[in-house]
C-alpha cells in the first residue's frame, strides 16, 4: 500500500482500518430519540421578521435623511412588528419538548 500524506508512520499504517463503522447511540427510555425541535415553519417566518426589520430600519433612516415623516413613521412601525413576531416565532412552545 503506497503511503499517503497523512500516514506518518507512528502505527506502521498497516493496521489501521480506514472504513470503520460508527458506533450505535444508546436508546433513550422513551423509545424515540429527538435530537432537535421540529420547527421549520416558524424558523422560516422569523427570517422573513427579520428582513421586514432589516427594511424597516432602511426606511426609517432614509425618512430621517430625505425629512419624509410618514416613511419614517412606517420604518418605525415595521421595526416594531418585525422584531415583536421574530421574538414569537423562536420562543418554546409547550408543544415543542423534543
Amino acid at each position: 500500500m503506497p503511503r499517503r500524506a497523512n500516514d506518518h508512520g507512528f502505527y506502521g499504517g498497516a493496521h489501521i482500518d480506514r472504513a470503520q463503522k460508527p458506533r450505535a447511540r444508546p436508546t433513550p427510555p422513551g423509545g424515540r430519540e429527538n435530537i432537535m425541535v421540529r420547527g421549520e415553519g416558524r424558523i422560516v417566518a422569523a427570517l422573513g421578521a427579520v428582513f421586514l426589520t432589516l427594511g424597516g430600519i432602511n426606511a426609517a433612516l432614509r425618512g430621517l435623511l430625505f425629512d419624509e415623516t410618514a416613511v419614517m413613521y412606517y420604518g418605525v412601525l415595521a421595526i416594531l412588528i418585525g422584531a415583536a413576531s421574530f421574538v414569537v416565532m423562536l420562543t418554546p412552545l409547550p408543544g415543542d419538548e423534543p
